[in-house]
């Protein structure tokens, strides 16, 4: 049960929709991105727009090297496009203005210029999304780096090149030789912008002695090994400095067959300009040699791109890394138990997606009624992973079956935490139709999970750890709502008040309890707050939160009297200096109830100051929460915040929730936990710069976006469109890989009439780019709508294309991107080809 906001009441939004403002109908039919002045895409016409068309073949995705605008540039290793190289055209005027046009000539070209020209450093030749046009003017030829950067200009050095896993994608700054010529290379990640460039000696290559020699005698030490290879990968870009790299690792790897980092190093690296696995098979050789690494084992998992030899993969892995491991000690089973977890995740949905997810079921009652018969067959699959985990861990297993077993597909949340450690916290439990025997299944999957978990429940002892004691009341809750879910609210009386007798410290499991007194006679009893406020013991964090809610649901009934009564009393006996908060969370919901007490009391600037406060003290925890009061507190206050704010002012309060959380949003994932075995700082950078960084999480700007504007998040009156691309740009650049944002942008550009070919363009580039630059890499159903999204407009055809064959490159088995590539094959005649394609891969299309 999530905690409500008790600023919610408050809320009173406008129905109007958003409309954008044209101060001059003629003039702004066109976008003007002026103020960003680096990169603007421009639609195709039958007639040219703007003053000059270029008939030189210049590679538009291939940036221009600014040194070479100047003057001249002196690099001979410049990987930026220089006028030598497309000096052979010519340049051709034209005077067919056009009034429409007025808008345009200052900040766009003209023509497209179609097909780039095939140079060996450009990456884009294989993959065009629609060639943006360049805008050169004296912004851009300044020194120093601009404040405002074009969306489309900075993602392109930031996207992706191949994508392992979820996590484990190579990073788009590996040096331009690893690239191949495979089709699904995406020309986007052409440009290199980064602080340390590959071609370019960093601190750590400077003033190195010995390389040639330690290339000839070989490296035994590992640190030493790798230190070496990612040198002469830098510095020996065009002159077999990969085959050099890899002959470094693969010497220590003889050595040490084992090493579980250097075959990390040597897979990424060998095949990162490779389309297939080829005829020696190295991701085998890497479980071989170490098959106790569910990082080996995840690359080796993913490599398999025909369907019935993925799921042997993870039949196999599964064998291997359980073998043994029911008499484990308490170390191992930790370290391995969220591998194991999530490798079983991640096959329920590898099923899903294919559309084989009566296959995962049938295991899941399989193993239920192997249970129930109580027989002396073999332990099956779902038994032998059961005994390698850990009871956290086995909560969250059973949790997931039964969601499967009941809506067909695992929960979302636990989609986002693929390669994470594991948390059921937030799992949706809609209402859905079943037949009696699916119920059925579903009640008595659930009664095995808790007789499986039930010791670890009821055991005390454990409950005094902190994470042992979450994982019990997680589990609780979810089993509180399958109830609620599969027999009905009455029916989950009695196990609340079981499961409140076993963990009587669990705040959620008592305000469900104070929230289940049902409406009698049109009154509403508050009887179980008032005991849940008196009982509650005074050791335990918790009882600012039952005031806080209690006062929420107060004003939810539109009680105000009843609200004014409660703070009163609240101030009075709990808010005094000698009682002061005890936590960090009490003292949370202490000043949230402070700025409500205020605000009842009609004085605004103390309830501000109080929720500032608030704000500054919440715990991770819940951090969210209070983001959602602090940003209602706002909205409807109008202290801070108006409807006339301006961009600054919005982006500013953005800023300010992410200054307190940014950091800790991201933290390491178990698929990259390899890296941590190596012993210098250094060297374990370098290695992480060969994987792509981990993006933020986007999801509390979403949130605070969602307060103040509405579903599509964004303002509900904008003068132009000029300040749309403003506004929307500006948000990314504050979350480059905020896809869902990128996508309500078009949503909302393409439910209106007035959009035109060009902002249509622009919002599906953004989008483009974000799903491309975000790691982890976007669940399949960002895949599937953003390609919907794109196959609507047919001037994006060649995008639209472009976009699911990397689409297909990233989940090879998901029938409903290959249904989506289908549809838009139609139009081209290559039915056949695709239906072939995925054919081999094992998906039948119908």
């Amino acid at each position: 049960m999530k905690i409500e906001s008790s600023f919610g009441f408050m809320l009173m939004r406008s129905k109007t929709k958003i409309k954008l403002i044209d101060t001059d109908d003629s003039c702004n039919e066109e976008i003007s991105l002026a103020n960003f002045a680096d990169i603007q895409p421009s639609m195709p016409s039958s007639s040219q727009i703007g003053t000059y068309s270029c008939n030189i073949e210049i590679d538009s995705f291939w940036p221009l090297c600014m040194y070479d605008l100047r003057g001249k540039c002196n690099n001979e290793e410049c990987p930026s496009q220089h006028l030598k190289e497309y000096s052979k055209g010519d340049m051709n005027q034209h005077t067919n203005y056009n009034g429409a046009d007025c808008q345009v000539e200052s900040s766009s070209s003209g023509d497209m210029v179609n097909g780039a020209m095939k140079h060996p450093k450009s990456l884009y030749s294989n993959f065009v999304l629609m060639p943006p046009m360049y805008l050169v003017c004296m912004d851009i030829l300044k020194a120093e780096p601009q404040p405002y950067e074009s969306v489309l200009a900075r993602s392109i050095g930031h996207c992706w090149r191949k994508s392992y896993s979820v996590y484990l994608a190579i990073s788009s700054s590996i040096p331009e030789d690893l690239v191949s010529d495979e089709p699904l290379v995406h020309g986007s990640d052409r440009r290199i912008e980064l602080h340390g460039s590959w071609n370019q000696q960093s601190s750590y290559f400077q003033s190195r002695t010995g390389t040639k020699s330690q290339l000839k005698k070989g490296v035994s030490d590992i640190d030493q090994s790798l230190e070496t290879a990612l040198l002469v990968l830098s510095q020996d870009t065009k002159q077999g400095g990969r085959k050099k790299a890899l002959s470094v690792l693969s010497r220590t790897l003889e050595a040490d067959p084992t090493s579980v980092v250097l075959w990390m190093v040597y897979l990424l690296i060998y095949y990162s300009n490779k389309n297939s696995i080829g005829k020696d098979d190295m991701f085998y050789h890497a479980i071989r040699n170490s098959e106790r690494s569910y990082e080996l084992w995840l690359m080796y998992i993913n490599s398999r791109m025909q369907l019935d030899d993925r799921l042997a993969a993870y039949d196999t892995a599964f064998s291997t890394l359980c073998r043994d491991m029911s008499g484990s000690d308490w170390d191992s089973k930790l370290q391995f138990s969220p591998c194991i977890l999530d490798l079983f995740l991640q096959l329920l949905e590898c099923l899903r997606m294919s559309g084989n997810d009566d296959r995962a079921i049938q295991r899941i009652i399989h193993e239920l009624n192997h249970s129930e018969s109580n027989s002396e067959e073999p332990n099956s699959l779902l038994s032998n992973i059961l005994s390698c985990l850990t009871m956290s861990d086995r909560c969250i297993f059973w949790i997931c079956c039964v969601y499967f077993l009941i809506y067909k597909k695992l929960p979302d949340v636990m989609v986002n935490q693929f390669e994470r450690q594991k948390e059921i916290s937030m799992i949706e439990w809609p209402s859905v139709q079943l037949t009696a025997e699916e119920q059925q299944q579903a009640i008595k999957l659930m009664e095995l999970a808790f007789a499986s978990v039930s010791s670890f429940i009821i055991d005390t002892e454990s409950s005094k750890e902190k994470s042992t004691l979450k994982s019990k009341q997680l589990f609780a809750l979810c089993h509180i709502r399958v109830v609620v879910t599969l027999e009905g609210l009455e029916c989950s009386k009695n196990l609340l008040e079981k499961y409140i007798n076993l963990l009587p410290s669990c705040l959620q499991l008592v305000l469900i309890r104070a929230r289940l007194q049902n409406p009698d006679s049109g009154k509403l009893k508050f009887s179980e707050f008032e005991e849940a406020i008196t009982c509650w013991p005074k050791e335990v964090p918790g009882v600012q939160c039952i005031w806080n809610q209690y006062a929420e649901i107060a004003l939810n009934v539109k009680r105000l009297d009843l609200s004014k009564e409660l703070m009163l009393r609240w101030f009075d006996s709990v808010w005094t200096p000698q009682n002061g908060a005890s936590n960090d969370m009490d003292e949370m919901f202490g000043l949230l109830n402070l700025s409500l007490y205020r605000m009842l009391l009609n004085d605004p600037n103390e309830a501000c100051a109080a929720i500032d406060r608030a704000l500054k003290v919440a715990p991770p925890d819940y951090y969210d929460h209070c983001v959602k009061e602090h940003a209602l507190f706002l909205f409807t206050t109008g202290l801070k915040f108006k409807e006339d704010a301006s961009l600054e002012d919005i982006l500013k309060s953005l800023k300010g929730y992410l200054a307190y959380f940014w950091i800790d949003s991201v933290s390491q994932p178990i698929s990259r936990k390899f890296i941590e075995k190596i012993k210098k700082p250094r060297i374990q950078q370098l290695v992480g710069n060969i994987l792509c960084p981990i993006s933020p999480d986007s999801s509390l700007i979403n949130t605070v976006l969602n307060i103040w504007f509405g579903p599509f998040l964004l303002p509900e009156k904008l003068s132009s469109k000029d300040e749309l691309v403003d506004f929307v740009e500006a948000v990314m650049e504050i979350s480059p890989c905020n896809y869902q944002f990128a996508m309500s942008v078009c949503k909302f550009l393409k439910e209106r009439s007035d959009s035109t070919a060009n902002i249509l363009y622009w919002a599906n580039v953004v989008l483009v780019n974000a799903i491309f630059s975000a790691i982890p890499t976007a669940p399949e159903c960002i895949w599937v709508e953003a390609g919907t999204i794109l196959g609507d407009l047919m001037f994006n055809k060649d995008m639209s294309v472009k976009f699911h064959e990397r689409a297909i490159s990233v989940y090879p088995f998901s029938a409903k991107l290959w249904r989506s590539y289908l549809n838009l094959s139609r139009t081209a005649g290559n039915i056949n080809g695709v239906t072939e394609d995925a054919r081999e891969r094992g998906i039948i299309l119908d």
